[in-house]
């Protein structure tokens, strides 16, 4: 993930990326390759699992709750800088998972409104996840 914002930021020096992460991936973060160095090219803007609440910061980690203290920030920050900050956003969401996917298109089984349908083709197209 490093590697690709690092590529992101070159690619777009003047603009604020996003890494768009799930809580479960969040709480997860301090065991990620070169995690420290994320907020350096982009703000992590954590999100909600469908039917799920945010977990309360005394369940995470030491080191997440200290990354999330430095840096939380709210929307006006993410818009106004190119990276550093950490927003949790609440999101209308739809059940949808990468597995989920996957097993649908393996099965074949539809995944119409699961996903554009540019990328449905894609998927078809080079017969990908089956």
């Amino acid at each position: 993930m490093v590697d690709t914002l690092k590529s992101l930021r070159q690619d777009f020096p003047e603009h604020p990326l996003c890494l768009l992460l799930g809580m479960d991936a969040f709480l997860g973060l301090d065991h990620w390759y070169h995690w420290q160095e994320i907020l350096n090219y982009a703000h992590i803007i954590v999100s909600q699992r469908p039917d799920t609440a945010f977990h309360s910061s005394e369940q995470w980690s030491p080191a997440i709750q200290s990354l999330y203290q430095a840096h939380k920030a709210e929307r006006e920050t993410i818009r106004q800088t190119l990276c550093g900050a950490i927003r949790l956003e609440s999101v209308t969401q739809l059940a949808i998972s990468a597995t989920d996917i996957r097993h649908r298109v393996k099965n074949n089984q539809s995944i119409r409104f699961l996903m554009p349908e540019l990328v449905i083709n894609l998927i078809k197209c080079y017969d990908l996840y089956t």
